[in-house]
């Protein structure tokens, strides 16, 4: 088969300068037309946003003034306080201070009121020398003890009274009873001369394996007056006070 082949001529008219900038500047136009108006809204809500924001801003700088000032009225305020209580603590502190005294002062001067009352008047009616006050108290060295005697005598009996004082102790070594002597039998007695009264005080050793269960008082006066109060006293209550 044979093809005839034909040829043709394409007639395309000639476009002008003036189109073929318009063809290209109008894309241009357009672009940057989308671009301004793209970057005009942008600015718009940028501007709106940052209005927005700078008020925030304000808003929670004027906040945070607020909050600090009252933050540091809080600070004041806790550090009065703190100062307050310090003087309140300081005060009550010099109140018990005083108080206690005060309260050790009455306990003194009730023990004295009740010590000269019994010289005044003893309680039992009896008249003479008695004892006001036994005490006992263990030492750090074994079997040595302090011991306290107070001796008086009524005011109805208004003679001097002289003597000696010995302290007779019963005990036990080994379970087998056992008597001791203070002072020892051979040295001198405790001399006493006292028209009301008279406090005594010294040491007591007693034997290593002494056990001492009572003890009581001899006072041999210079006429050989007795003494009234003659009686044993066990040996664990001679700590507190006897009257």
């Amino acid at each position: 088969m044979i093809r005839n082949q034909t040829d043709s001529i394409v007639i395309k008219p000639k476009m002008s300068f003036a189109f073929r900038l318009v063809l290209v500047f109008v894309p241009i136009v357009i672009f940057i037309a989308g671009v301004s108006v793209a970057y005009y809204y942008g600015t718009q809500k940028s501007s709106t946003q940052l209005a927005l924001t700078e008020n925030n801003l304000a808003e929670q700088t004027e906040r945070y003034e607020i909050l600090n000032e009252r933050y540091t009225q809080v600070q004041d305020s806790f550090a009065q306080m703190k100062r307050q209580l310090r003087i309140n603590e300081s005060a009550y502190s010099e109140l018990r201070k005083e108080l206690e005294q005060s309260n050790a002062q009455l306990t003194n001067l009730r023990g004295e009121l009740k010590f000269y009352r019994s010289i005044i008047s003893p309680q039992d009616g009896k008249q003479g020398v008695r004892i006001q006050e036994l005490a006992i108290t263990p030492t750090e060295k074994a079997q040595t003890y302090k011991y306290k005697l107070v001796l008086i005598q009524t005011l109805q009996q208004d003679k001097e009274l002289s003597g000696t004082v010995g302290l007779t102790i019963k005990g036990e070594v080994g379970g087998e009873p056992q008597t001791f002597h203070h002072p020892p039998p051979g040295e001198n007695k405790l001399k006493v001369k006292f028209k009301y009264f008279q406090n005594l005080t010294g040491i007591l050793e007693l034997p290593a394996e002494f056990k001492p269960l009572e003890i009581k008082v001899d006072l041999a006066g210079n006429k050989k007056k007795a003494l009234i109060d003659d009686r044993w006293y066990p040996w664990l209550q001679v700590t507190a006070k006897t009257s």
